[in-house]
């Protein structure tokens, strides 16, 4: 989906720009680490980019062209990205944006505007309807509605984070601090492309156009709304890349028109390309397994594929592991339960013990964790494993835990 996202984007900048700029893009995007850290699972986010460029794609020439073509399909896309993410109702205020702007200050038929327009909002409802049936067919019209109204409320309005703390920068946050999305930017895309990425942004908007328009108000409002919402996870916040990386593009296109064509220029472009390729390339090559897929396989294989009875007892997220759990034969082998006061007797049974990086820092004093500093002489600690604490029993234990 990632490729396919790609080449939208290649079309819609190359429609603008011209083609060279276009494959500029579509490069810059499939070597952004944000969009690729956010994509790399099985998540929802790769589907919603997509629908959203697409979405984009037709919404962005109705401007030009108000074809009842045009309206349906952004209508169609703009109901499959609402029913794949609750965040995609950012699009909601944008399209009303945009609406008062043809209104306001474009020319052409007002009569086909919004005509069209209510075409978009009639096929965006159904779609999104259909996506939403199994919730209205179990709790009932009324209440699905009323569920989705009130989720939507605690992400943006209430700043629920629904339990989900995280850490960033390696410290502990209920909410997550405004400048997140800054720190995944530099973390993850590098100084030099943070930096060189930034610029073009903001020279994008010397460009006065309805491309920088479009894009900077989207870009603006999609930054807005992340704000609002009170957990800033480094997936949450990749959709921020979209609306910039046009912009970039668009600075990168008004440098090239103004410094001329020459063949300075032309290096310094494919300086840029080649530079982000390279980081990314650089990046694939070292890339490890996901810290829960790497546990799995280690276990895997210390257990010649789970033939010698083993256990291990995990502290991490429930949700990543009990995907993996569920390929244990035996389930009493890979446990991940949080009643600690009624495993702990069970303790000494266990002769693996894994803790993610990101949770202990939660839960630094969880007596499972006591447990195994307590008796740190009896483990080794093993190091292969991204982002996990991982410690294998290779003696008798020295401290009984107490567990009351």
């Amino acid at each position: 989906m990632g490729l396919l996202t790609a080449y939208i984007i290649f079309i819609i900048i190359k429609q603008e720009y011209g083609a060279t700029f276009g494959v500029i893009g579509a490069c810059f995007f499939v070597t952004s680490r944000i969009i690729f850290d956010a994509t790399r699972m099985v998540m929802l986010e790769p589907m919603m980019h997509l629908c959203w460029v697409l979405f984009h794609f037709y919404y962005y020439q109705t401007l030009k062209s108000r074809t009842i073509k045009l309206f349906l399909l952004a209508g169609i896309f703009l109901g499959l990205s609402l029913s794949i993410k609750l965040t995609s109702t950012i699009l909601i205020p944008f399209t009303v944006l945009s609406f008062l702007y043809q209104v306001l200050v474009t020319k052409g038929s007002k009569k086909d505007l919004v005509r069209g327009s209510a075409v978009l909002i009639v096929s965006s409802i159904s779609i999104a309807a259909l996506g939403y049936m199994h919730l209205f067919y179990s709790t009932g019209l009324i209440q699905g509605i009323r569920e989705t109204l009130r989720a939507i409320r605690d992400v943006y309005l209430n700043k629920s984070t629904a339990g989900k703390i995280h850490v960033i920068g390696g410290k502990v946050y209920k909410h997550s601090p405004w400048w997140t999305y800054l720190y995944f930017y530099l973390q993850y895309n590098g100084v030099s492309r943070g930096i060189m990425g930034g610029v073009l942004v903001l020279v994008s908007f010397f460009q006065r156009n309805t491309f920088v328009l479009y894009w900077g108000t989207f870009s603006i409002l999609i930054i807005f709304l992340q704000q609002m919402s009170g957990v800033k996870n480094v997936r949450y916040v990749s959709s921020i890349e979209i609306p910039l990386i046009f912009l970039l593009i668009t600075g990168l296109q008004y440098l090239y028109r103004k410094l001329g064509q020459g063949l300075v220029v032309k290096i310094g472009v494919m300086f840029m390309l080649v530079l982000s390729i390279l980081s990314l390339s650089n990046y694939l090559y070292s890339l490890k397994f996901t810290e829960y897929l790497g546990l799995f396989n280690y276990f895997k294989k210390e257990t010649k594929s789970f033939s010698d009875y083993k256990r291990m007892y995990v502290f991490g997220s429930v949700r990543s592991i009990g995907w993996y759990r569920d390929a244990v034969p035996d389930k009493s082998m890979f446990l991940f339960r949080k009643d600690y006061d009624v495993m702990c007797k069970e303790f000494p049974s266990f002769d693996y013990f894994a803790f993610d990086t990101e949770e202990i820092l939660k839960d630094p004093s969880n007596i499972l964790y006591r447990y195994v500093i307590s008796n740190i002489s009896s483990f080794r600690k093993i190091s292969e494993i991204t982002d996990m604490l991982v410690y294998k029993k290779t003696a008798a234990l020295d401290v009984p835990i107490d567990c009351y």
